[in-house]
Parts: structure tokens; sequence; C-alpha cells
């Protein structure tokens, strides 16, 4: 990918990975979901509902899952986000994709039948740690009442070599890199987001969760609670 997303990859390199923590959960899956109640009978709309952990190749997954399901005059451009959190730079990937293809992005489990209209109602998701960043990807961020975001302070591991006489894995956690973060904010603000969110990510401990409140999620821009 090219931009931002390669000079964040850049930045990354040489570094194990830049993870957020997340609790147990399966990789992130992709599934269309008919929406818009009865009236259009078989015709209706789709949506994508995009759930579980981001992996770094989840950007990549997705592109798959499109393939031969675009054309059919049915599918929005418009993702139900609901996830834990994963790879940050898979984060950022996924993100740049959603922008790319000018998605609309929402912050709630797509359920069959549903409205997505003003009126519309949502079952309740969470977009944790990482998932934050493919959020900001959206060319539109809905973020109904319901729903939570959270922030964290990034997770960075830098390969310290391996002992072949002992089994624990040849990673040494480190301070996120400057550039990192430099990387981080450029992206935010690309995509016309705040960078206090990355400020406020990185003053949180990496083992808790900083629920952003509604206040915050209108003043640094990152979703409104209706279409």
């Amino acid at each position: 990918m090219k931009g931002f997303s390669a000079a964040f990859c850049g930045a990354v390199l040489g570094l194990a990975g830049v993870a957020g923590l997340v609790s147990p959960a399966g990789a992130m899956t992709f599934d269309l979901v008919a929406v818009g109640g009865a009236r259009c009978g078989g015709g209706c709309p789709q949506v994508i509902a995009a759930e579980g952990e981001i992996g770094r190749d989840s950007a990549e997954e997705f592109v798959d899952f499109l393939r031969g399901r675009v054309g059919s005059g049915r599918l929005r451009a418009i993702v139900f986000l609901h996830s834990p959190g994963g790879n940050v730079v898979g984060a950022i990937k996924l993100g740049s994709l959603f922008r790319k293809m000018g998605a609309a992005v929402v912050v709630a489990r797509a359920s069959e039948g549903q409205g997505i209209g003003g009126d519309a109602s949502f079952t309740a998701a969470r977009c944790l740690s990482a998932c934050v960043y493919a959020l900001m990807g959206g060319k539109k961020r809905v973020i109904p009442p319901e729903s939570r975001l959270a922030v964290h302070r990034t997770s960075s591991f830098q390969f310290v070599g391996k002992d072949p006489a002992n089994s624990a894995p040849g990673y040494q956690k480190i301070q996120t890199p400057a550039e990192v973060i430099a990387a981080l904010n450029a992206y935010t603000r690309s995509m016309g987001v705040s960078t206090a969110v990355i400020d406020l990510a990185q003053s949180t401990a990496s083992d808790s969760m900083r629920i952003l409140t509604r206040a915050e999620l209108s003043k640094w821009r990152l979703g409104v609670e209706r279409f």
C-alpha cells in the first residue's frame, strides 16, 4: 500500500510486531447481511459484517472476500465493525482499504432485515485498541450510543534472538519508537481525526482500557451517532 500505510509499515520495520492488548477472540471474519426489512423481498441491499480480532493480513483477506461479491447491485459500501482489537499494522491497512472504497463504517453488529437509516436501531458492539485505527478509515463513521470505543498504549516487541535451550519466545517488549508514534499521528490526521486520540491512547497503560466519552468522540471527529 502506498502513502502513509507504506510509511507506517516502514516505521515498524525491525520490530517483531506492534499490537494492542486484546481479549481472547477468533480471527476477523467477513459476512454479507441483508438489510432493509421485508419490503425489498429477495432483493434487499447487503452490508458487510466484520467481526473478530484484526490480523496483519485482514485487509488482504477482506479483498479476497469481496472478489465475486461485487457487481450484484445489492452490495452497499457499509461495514459493520465489532472487534476487540488486534494487530495495528493490519488495522491501518484495513482502515486504508475502507477509505479507498469510500465505505461507511458502523460500530455495531449487523442483523438481518434491520434498518440503516437515521432512525435505525443498532445492536451494541465494541471497537477496542487497534480496531479504532480501522474505524478511522471510514469515509463516514457511525458510533451508535449503545456501542463503545476504547484505547490504550500500543505494545511493541523486538526480536532479540532465541536460545535453542530456552522455550520462551525470543522477543522483548520495548517502548514504542517515536517514529511509530509519528506514523500513527500522520495516519490519524490523514483520516480527518484529531491526534488527541493518540495522545490519550499512549497515556493509558497497555493492560487497561480507556473508554472514550461521547464528547470525545465528537470533539475528535471519530464519528457521529446516526447516519
